[in-house]
């Protein structure tokens, strides 16, 4: 087997290459230094099917549900595709604890969804884990009509209105 000599642009929207950025916590050559780091790494991993990583970044206590087995079965016709960082409280180096809201946008049958969550993480023994996190809106199918306007209801079914959630990210 060969490898692609080709750079591949990070999943997370950082801009970089993936062996400069979240490829260097997936493959396990650094740890992430902050929540926020935590989150686009495990947005990656799921992106590129690190399941193994998804299992290793969360508490023990969330181990039997992030299996690498179940979440391969989980993903198989869904392709990741975007992730917009909403919100960071906390969860730098000197913290102990954070949270990251977040939009993730995938594909499964054609269509596009999205989910949003708020995650909790927390810095256990010098290293950060998910701990959980509240879905604030999931599988919602991403219209593909034409862009709602500043003060409609945000289609991903947050209930705001759409200039205070997606569209503050367009």
């Amino acid at each position: 087997m060969t490898t692609d000599p080709r750079p591949t642009t990070c999943p997370c929207g950082s801009g970089r290459t993936l062996s400069r950025c979240c490829g260097l916590f997936t493959d396990g050559s650094a740890r992430p230094e902050t929540a926020l780091e935590l989150m686009r790494s495990r947005f990656t991993a799921f992106a590129t099917g690190r399941y193994d990583y998804l299992q290793q970044t969360v508490s023990p206590a969330l181990h039997h549900r992030f299996t690498p087995d179940n979440l391969a079965k989980e993903a198989r016709d869904v392709r990741w595709k975007r992730l917009d960082i909403e919100s960071v409280e906390a969860g730098s180096t000197k913290d102990v604890t954070g949270r990251v809201t977040f939009a993730a946008y995938y594909e499964r049958d054609g269509r596009e969804h999205i989910v949003r969550e708020r995650s909790r993480f927390e810095k256990i023994d010098g290293v950060w884990l998910y701990t959980g996190g509240t879905v604030l809106a999931a599988n919602q199918v991403v219209t593909a009509g034409p862009k709602p306007g500043r003060n409609a209801p945000c289609p991903c079914g947050s209930g705001k209105k759409y200039k205070k959630c997606c569209g503050k990210h367009r």
